[in-house]
């Protein structure tokens, strides 16, 4: 009768020890899944924008989750809370923009952002900081010329021939 006690402990502790191990290993898999993800390309007129800046702001709690795209143009931002997020994406050159996404418990979200690009700069004119020194410089002559005033010749219609 001591043996089966013996025994009968003997499983009950190693019941007790599956089923805790399969309880850890299920909430594991929960907090696994109550987590999601955007992804994404990031390009400007199809070419990769490497190493832009993205930033993600959950609109309800303000929480910021950052990421750099690499060489391809390529982010993945991971283990975000579900919601709405506000994704700001910034190339090396400081062009910018902002997208609106949501996403759901589990979800991998895919945001690719092709960032516009910066308007051309006139031809007419130009930067104030690519000017040449001698367009910032104004040239007057040393002296007045001596010559009397300029003569001013009247216009002439011709006459009308019928």
């Amino acid at each position: 009768m001591i043996r089966n006690t013996r025994r009968h402990r003997s499983l009950m502790g190693a019941s007790a020890a599956a089923i805790a191990t399969s309880l850890l290993l299920a909430g594991g898999a929960m907090a696994q899944t109550a987590t999601s993800t955007i992804r994404g390309n990031v390009s400007d007129q199809g070419q990769a924008e490497a190493g832009a800046q993205i930033v993600a702001r959950d609109s309800a709690s303000g929480y910021v989750s950052r990421a750099t795209a690499n060489a391809s143009g390529n982010y993945v931002l991971s283990g975000l809370r579900p919601g709405s997020y506000e994704v700001t994406v910034t190339t090396a050159d400081g062009q910018s923009t902002t997208e609106t996404v949501s996403i759901g418990v589990g979800q991998t979200g895919t945001l690719d952002v092709d960032v516009p690009a910066p308007p051309p700069a006139s031809p007419m004119w130009p930067k104030s900081s690519s000017w040449p020194a001698s367009w910032l410089t104004l040239a007057l002559p040393k002296s007045r010329p001596t010559s009397a005033a300029p003569r001013s010749t009247p216009c002439r219609r011709s006459a009308a021939t019928s």
